[in-house]
């Protein structure tokens, strides 16, 4: 006798992605794509204003104002000591030639509380003089250019 091989005439589907179908798979993949993409642009962008609002805070223009914000009694008392300044939230700055105008409002804290700082002044001749430089804190506001001598 011979040897008969049986062959069913529906094989069985293979599951997996031998079955998947290209009209699924490519825009499952452009969104993957895109996703990534924007991601990444996200986290550029975030580290270029970490970036700008760092070299905010490192310019001579906050340095003096968080300075004075920081040698003023009232603050003081009302914050407390040390007082630390925060990144500022906005910031404006226009130069020509050797003089500058800014402004910029920036949170400060110590250990009793918080407070806003907003600052305006004009640089000539390498020096910031302010023309504004309020703090306020306590549901207050307290001009520091009015308090000074």
């Amino acid at each position: 006798m011979g040897q008969q091989t049986f062959q069913p005439e529906n094989p069985p589907k293979r599951s997996g992605c031998t079955g998947c179908s290209w009209a699924l798979a490519i825009p499952i993949g452009c969104l993957a794509l895109v996703l990534l993409v924007s991601v990444g642009i996200a986290a550029l962008g975030g580290l270029g204003i970490f970036g700008a609002m760092k070299a905010m805070k490192s310019s001579d223009f906050y340095a003096q104002a968080l300075e004075q914000v920081q040698a003023s009694a009232e603050v003081t008392e009302g914050l407390g000591s040390p007082i630390k300044g925060g990144i500022p939230r906005s910031w404006h700055m226009h130069s020509v030639g050797a003089s500058s105008d800014a402004e910029a409002e920036f949170r400060i804290s110590g250990p009793k509380g918080k407070g806003v700082v907003n600052v305006e002044g004009v640089k000539t001749k390498g020096k910031w003089e302010f023309t504004r430089l309020d703090v306020t804190f306590g549901g207050a506001t307290l001009d520091l250019l009015a308090a000074e001598p």
